[in-house]
């Protein structure tokens, strides 16, 4: 009798253990499952999904990602008209604004380099704190120049006009900004103060002046003075380039 038992109870007792080493077994290849159908999913949206979106009008144009697209960087975005995406750097502007020091009897284009003045910003946005020159992104469907304007108005209240503006230089290093790759166009701008203003009211014209945007606060510092501080992205470069072209004197002096 035991050993009939012995004999019955065998196969009982490796089958209830082959159950419960397959039932241990589940949890694994689910989760190996779940993961081989995230990686599929992920391979057909870069391959399939990211040529779809990229390539043609699966999605209604002009559509937009700010701050760089699910997969590329830079500004991305779809035309209407050939329904064609691109992604691209981000275009900015940079104002350098040049005062003179106000002389009733001389023209603003005669004073000597020494009493050039320019227009700083502390930034409140990252890199915060740190001074540079004002400035900002081109909005789509607008100009360059228009920008400038709007940026300027915006950070310091300053009222500009088109005839105050002369393209600079254009700076488009990949690494001169350590947030996305941007291109900045830098313009000059010569601030006339109007006729009717004298010497004391255009001082106290730039006293006036109040941040807004993303400035934190304003300075107006002889230009000679500007290389000595700290400046943000490749702003100090820019202003050596600036008195290279329109102010070497200042470099000889110091």
């Amino acid at each position: 009798a035991t050993s009939t038992n012995t004999t019955t109870l065998l196969p009982i007792y490796f089958q209830k253990n082959r159950f419960i080493f397959s039932m241990s077994l589940y949890p694994t290849i689910f989760f190996v499952a779940l993961g081989l159908l995230t990686t599929l999913y992920t391979l057909y949206d870069l391959l399939i999904g990211n040529a779809t979106q990229f390539g043609d009008a699966s999605k209604k144009c002009p559509y937009v990602w700010h701050g760089g697209s699910p997969t590329h960087k830079g500004s991305c975005w779809c035309g209407e008209k050939d329904k064609y995406c691109l992604c691209t750097p981000s275009l900015a502007i940079d104002a350098i604004i040049e005062f003179k020091n106000h002389k009733d009897d001389i023209s603003i284009e005669k004073v000597v380099d020494d009493d050039v003045f320019i227009l700083l910003v502390q930034r409140r946005d990252p890199p915060k704190n740190i001074f540079a020159i004002p400035g900002g992104f081109v909005n789509i469907g607008e100009s360059a120049e228009t920008a400038v304007l709007r940026e300027v108005k915006e950070e310091t209240n300053l009222t500009l006009s088109l005839s105050d503006l002369e393209q600079f230089h254009l700076y488009s290093n990949p690494n001169r900004d350590a947030r996305r790759h941007t291109v900045s166009i830098v313009f000059r701008c010569l601030y006339h103060p109007p006729p009717s203003v004298n010497h004391q009211q255009f001082g106290n014209m730039l006293t006036n002046l109040h941040t807004g945007d993303d400035a934190k606060e304003i300075k107006v510092l002889r230009l000679k003075e500007v290389l000595s501080l700290p400046l943000a992205f490749d702003h100090k470069d820019v202003i050596t380039d600036y008195i290279h072209r329109f102010h070497p004197s200042l470099l000889q002096s110091s």
